[in-house]
């Protein structure tokens, strides 16, 4: 899962990749860029109580 480095929003998609590498484009703040946040999404065993 990727995040926009300037905003935090996950509403951000890849524009252009290849050669020149990726280039990402965020919805939410209009970032143009390489740079993104990368994060492991939650795995199969990473699900958390809600009922205390």
């Amino acid at each position: 899962m990727i995040r926009c480095p300037v905003c935090m929003s996950r509403d951000i998609y890849r524009v252009a990749g290849g050669y020149i590498g990726e280039i990402h484009r965020c919805k939410r703040c209009g970032y143009v860029g390489a740079f993104v946040i990368e994060e492991a999404g939650p795995g199969p065993g990473d699900q958390h109580d809600t009922d205390a």
